[in-house]
């Protein structure tokens, strides 16, 4: 009883954590879309001013500098989106195996249930016997 309720909870923190990694992974996945949209505007306007002809080298340094970080930072979330997949694998291989365990110890407590009984019935059954043989040894 003990080990079905461990590894029910068990199961249900492994739930918990997965559904927490899913919204981590999905606030990540948001973050790493609103950089790469803030990536491709800085783009899109770097463009743009190398094009005007008066667009001074402090600028032009500066804006690339910035697009760099922010490719930076998104190569950093696909590594953490990356690392929460694998974590989410693990923890469904983990629920698995929790599952394949508590169905195994299912089978091993119906076992010893139904081989008590059948040590029940063989207790009776020899005392039952030991009764008949006392009576028959003192019928003789």
């Amino acid at each position: 009883m003990m080990k079905s309720q461990r590894l029910d909870d068990a199961r249900r923190k492994i739930e918990e954590r997965d559904q927490a990694w899913q919204d981590e992974k999905a606030d990540i996945l948001k973050e790493v879309q609103r950089l790469k949209a803030e990536a491709t505007r800085m783009v899109k306007i770097l463009a743009m001013e190398y094009e005007e002809e008066n667009l001074s080298e402090d600028k032009k340094r500066s804006l690339s500098q910035e697009v760099y970080s922010l490719q930076l930072v998104v190569e950093m979330r696909t590594g953490e989106v990356r690392n929460l997949r694998e974590q989410l694998a693990r923890a469904a291989q983990q629920l698995e195996q929790a599952e394949r365990d508590r169905e195994r110890l299912k089978k091993a407590t119906a076992r010893m249930e139904d081989l008590e009984e059948q040590l029940k019935i063989k207790i009776q059954c020899e005392r039952q016997l030991s009764h008949e043989k006392s009576q028959l040894e003192m019928s003789i």
